[in-house]
This record gives structure tokens, sequence and C-alpha cells, in this order.
């Protein structure tokens, strides 16, 4: 019996880590789709408020979690949360069927049947309880499953080689499993740090992010940055300049190496104050007018110019490591094929090879896509959804080893930029390609980095996944039930429900403009050139040993630039620290610092979410 229990406690799946995942789906759900359909914003801080709940029930009642169950709750709540969405995009599909915008464009008829039912009086009737959306939501959660795995699998490659055999940092794992430890440990003194810089955080979220959502009125500083652009323009007409004002984005310099938060600035710097300023001085930067604000010279220098150099870089700064050390891919994909012992634990043996369950899932998907596009050359869809979607996760992979982000291909119009290429490479002759299930992302990085956690949590990653895909089919469950009752209230969109209703006619547009037309984004000759670039300098740093990370740069390059300039004030503060309480001190707390930080950011939030859901009930009541 002693073994057992303490198997059970090792693995970190229990009843009790059990109820913990189902709670938020089941009772912070509702609260999180409302909130959705009413403001477009979910309760993204409802993993931390549910492992404080539980951890608190845990000691009254004189059985405190075990690291392993505060993982598996706080881990698999977080992974979940983007499940709860899941019917509303059923919804968006049909609704975007009957629009007018559909019709207008040509688009509505050519939607397939296994994508949105053509049965026009399921739109009136509002419901799912018709044997029409079987084909449909069963083909849509099938591939969202194998999806899924492809990730996971790509999440056990790519732990083993910058986990296990390079060893990366992966500074953001630490600050999650800081968290959780700090909430269970008895160490009183990290507590202290953990519960003063979560009061800290607190009355600066209340000034900062409670006002604007429980008023409407601005804070005491605006968020997500502040905008020097008025004052930067008639100096350097284009360039850009402020700080960010969220404390947690200011915190992150405090977990990352000096040389990264240094080399991420440079970047952004580079690219948006003097390479803009530079681009409107040489008249390439046509899109810029006078009193544009960061955010909208971001977005049209990004679209227009730097997004070619960003993806070459990122490319080189991603893969020019693994070339540079050969052994790191053998030594891993000798590794790939082996059982670790350290994933033994518990009663389930990790898959023994995740880079061959990678490529006959992602075979599925892709066979699965030429079947609904049967005229969409299936060459083009295999490059996308096995190589490039393992390429684009070992540079995500490694970026957030280093930087601690992820790096990702950007969207266009809420597409992919890299499937809008593959599909107009392919010559868009076939329809059905837009609707078939053509998934790349970076979600096996997410997974790597989830796995670290689990390392840090000493938790057995098998055990994480096998309570995710426990979970899983309830997330979808309850999304159906919450969605179906929030659906039969009233229309979905409607003036009770208005975010629907503001964003889904522009994403409409948007959609019905990439169907129909062409994009030009993407110049093979500035994205080779800058990879090209980018190998030399970074050959010529590794060779006089420069300090600089590359990779830092590149996502300095995809950053705007308050986010990185705070990230850099963020590492300056925490030299500053260092120097008067000491570097040993600092080292053994920022990670707490920074934990404490987001706990207060995120009770903060989701209380005032939370109050200004209960006014708007109230304002609704019919007296």
């Amino acid at each position: 019996m002693v073994q057992n229990a303490s198997s059970n406690r090792r693995d970190g799946l229990t009843w009790r880590s059990l109820i913990g995942i189902l709670y938020p789906l089941i009772v912070m759900q509702p609260a999180s789709i409302w909130l959705y359909l009413t403001t477009g914003n979910m309760l993204s801080a409802s993993p931390y408020i549910t492992l404080l709940l539980f951890v608190w029930i845990a000691k009254y009642l004189g059985s405190p979690l075990s690291k392993q169950e505060s993982f598996i709750i706080y881990a698999v709540g977080a992974a979940l949360s983007g499940e709860i969405l899941v019917f509303l995009g059923f919804i968006n599909g049909m609704w975007f069927r009957n629009s007018p915008i559909a019709k207008t464009f040509g688009i509505a008829e050519i939607i397939p049947e296994w994508c949105v039912p053509k049965n026009p009086y399921l739109w009136t009737r509002r419901t799912f309880l018709d044997p029409s959306w079987a084909t449909p939501i069963l083909l849509a959660l099938f591939f969202s499953f194998l999806a899924k795995i492809v990730d996971v699998s790509i999440g056990f490659i790519t732990y083993r080689m910058f986990v296990e055999v390079e060893k990366l940092p992966f500074p953001m794992a630490r600050v999650s499993a800081e968290v959780i430890t700090t909430l269970i440990e008895e160490e009183t003194k990290k507590k202290w740090v953990l519960m003063i810089s979560m009061l800290i955080a607190m009355i600066y979220s209340i000034m900062v992010h409670a006002t604007p959502i429980l008023s409407g009125s601005p804070g005491l500083l605006p968020l997500p940055w502040t905008d020097w652009n008025y004052y930067v323009e008639p100096l350097f007409p284009g360039a850009s300049l402020g700080i960010a004002t969220d404390i947690n984005v200011i915190a992150g310099g405090f977990v990352l190496p000096g040389i990264v938060s240094t080399s991420m600035f440079i970047g952004s710097f580079a690219a948006y104050f003097v390479g803009n300023a530079l681009l409107v001085k040489m008249g390439l930067f046509r899109d810029w007018i006078h009193g544009l604000n960061i955010m909208q010279t971001y977005q049209r220098s990004y679209l227009n110019f730097w997004i070619n150099p960003i993806i070459g870089l990122g490319l080189v700064a991603g893969l020019y490591p693994l070339v540079k050390r050969p052994n790191t891919i053998l030594n891993s994909v000798a590794g790939l094929f082996k059982t670790s012992s350290r994933w033994k634990e518990g009663r389930i043996t990790v898959l023994r090879s995740p880079f061959i369950i990678f490529l006959i899932v992602a075979t599925v998907l892709g066979i699965s896509a030429s079947i609904l596009a049967p005229n969409f050359p299936i060459w083009l869809i295999f490059l996308l959804t096995i190589g490039w979607q393992l390429v684009l996760n070992l540079i995500s992979a490694r970026s957030l080893g280093v930087t601690g982000m992820p790096f990702d291909v950007p969207t266009v119009m809420g597409a992919r930029l890299d499937t809008l290429a593959i599909i107009y490479a392919g010559g868009s002759k076939d329809p059905n390609i837009w609707f078939a299930p053509l998934y790349v992302g970076t979600g096996g990085s997410g997974w790597c980095q989830s796995f670290n956690v689990a390392r840090l949590c000493e938790t057995s990653p098998t055990v994480y996944v096998k309570a995710y895909f426990v979970a899983l089919p309830i997330a979808w469950l309850s999304s159906f039930i919450f969605v179906q009752i929030y659906w039969r209230i009233a229309p979905i969109p409607s003036g009770v429900y208005p975010w629907p209703a503001v964003q889904w006619p522009i994403e409409a547009v948007q959609r019905a403009m990439l169907i129909s037309g062409k994009l030009t984004l993407l110049n093979p000759q500035t994205l080779i050139g800058s990879a090209l670039i980018g190998l030399v300098v970074q050959f010529l740093f590794d060779l006089i040993h420069f300090p600089f990370s590359f990779i830092a740069f590149s996502m300095g390059l995809a950053t705007p630039l308050p986010s990185s300039f705070g990230i850099f004030l963020g590492w300056l503060i925490g030299r500053i620290v260092a120097h008067f309480l000491g570097k040993e001190w600092w080292d053994k707390y920022r990670f707490t610092i920074v934990a404490g930080f987001a706990l207060g950011t995120g009770v903060v939030v989701t209380t005032s979410i939370c109050v200004a859901l209960l006014s708007k009930f109230m304002w609704a009541l019919p007296y």
C-alpha cells in the first residue's frame, strides 16, 4: 500500500488532481465563454487561481498537495484553456456560410458540407443536436486530436534535443515551476518573497489593469505600453519608441541572461527605430504617414519589409547551432529510439519512437487533406505538415530555451503566412484546400517547455500527457454544453453577445479576401539574402567569440520595440537589485519574484473581470 501511494504521488495523477483539472472546465469555463462573447477576453489566469484554491483547501484539510499533483492541476488546466472555444468555431463557420460577405465574394457555395452543414434551418434553430452536424464536428475533432498527437511527439523530440542533450536554460519554465514549488514548499522566506511580490503586482495591476476593466477609463499608465512616437517623429520620421507598462513584461528581464536581453533590444531597436527611419528616408516605407502610433507603425513595417528578414534570420538562428554541433542531432536521434529511464515513472512507458509517431500521424493528416482536396499537389501538403512543421518547432523550441519566447511565422488577416504561401504555390485550384486540415504550428515547442516544467517539478512527462488526454474529451464536452446553452439563449452574434457582432464581420471580410485573392508578402530574394547575411555574421561572431545571441536578436526583430525595451529595463533593474542585495540573494529569489508578479496580476485581472460581468448581469435584470 505504501508503495502504491508513493507511486501515485510521484505520478501526480490522483483523484485530487483530477478534481482540480475538472474544476475550471465545469465551474470557470462558462464565465470564460461569456466573457469572450461579450468582451473578446478570456479568464487567462484561471490555472493560477485554480492552483491557489486547491493548495489552500488541501492545506486546510491537513493533507497538502504534492508537487506532482500541483503541477498536473496547473499544467493541464493551462493546456486545456484554449479548448473552451472549440464549438464557437463551428458557429462561426455556419455564420460565415450564411453571411452576406461570403455570398458577395461567391464563397458560400464552395464551402464543403464536411466543413459546415448546408442545412439553412440549423442557423435559425440554433442547435448542434442535428445529424447534419455529425460529419463536420467529428472530422474537426478527429483532426484536432491527430494534431495534438503531432505536437506531443515533437515535444518529446525537442525535449530530448534541447533539454536532455543540449541543456538549454528555458528561463520561463523555471518561472512556472517556481509558482508550483513555492506554493507547496515549507520554506517561509521564499513564501514571503512570493507574497510580497504578489502584493506589489496586485497594487500595480489595480492602478493599471483594473481601472479600464471596471470603468472603461484609462488606468494610471496606458496598456500595453507608453507611446513616444509623437515626440520621436519630428526628429526621426518612421522611428518608434516606447516602453512596456505590463509589470510581467519588465519582469521577464529578471530571468534572462544579459546577453539575451541586450541582443533582443538591439534587434528591435535596429529594426523599428533605426531601420524604419532609414526606410522612410530612402522612400521604401511607402505605407508610413505622419501620426502613426507604435502598433500601426510596427504592423505596417513588419508586413511590408521586416517579415522576410525575420524568417530568413530566424531559420539561420535556429538551425545554425544544430549544424555547428551535429552531435546534438545524432545523440538526440539515437535517444529517440530508446526509452528514457526518466520517462518510465508510473505505469506508462513512453513511446519508443516519438519521431516515428510524428511521421505516421502527420502523414495521416496530410493524406486526409489530400483526400478532401484531391486537386491540390500532395507534395506541397507534406512539405508543410511534415518538413516545415518539424523545422519550425526546432527553431521555436530553441528560441524558448534561450529567450523564453517562442518563434513563429506571423499571421496575415487571420491566416498563417506559411500556410498561405503553400496554398498560393499550389495555385489554389482546389477551393477545398482552404478548409482542409493543413495543420502547422509551434505546439510541439510548447510541449517541450511543459515537459521541462514537469522535470523541474519531478513529474513524469508521460503522466502529464496521460492526464491531458484524459481531460481533453471532457473539455470538448464542456465546450459543447455551455456554447449550446448560450446559443439557445440568443443568436451568436447578436446584441447580447457583442464581441462576435463586431469581430466576426471583420474576420469574414479578411477570410473572403484571402480565398478570392492573392498576397505577395513573401519576397524570396530578400528572405534568402537575409539568411545568407545572417549566416556570415553568425559565423564571424563565433570566430572571434563575440558575446552575442543571434536567436535573441532574431526574436527582437519580431518583437515590438516597447516589449524588448521593457525586458532590457528589467535586466538593468535586476542588476541594480543584485548590487544592493547581493548576487546570491538575487539568483535565489528572482524566479520567485517573477512568479509572484504573475500571480498578483492574474488575481486582479480575473477578479476585475468577474466584477465587471456581475455588474452587467445586474444591469440586465428586469427591474
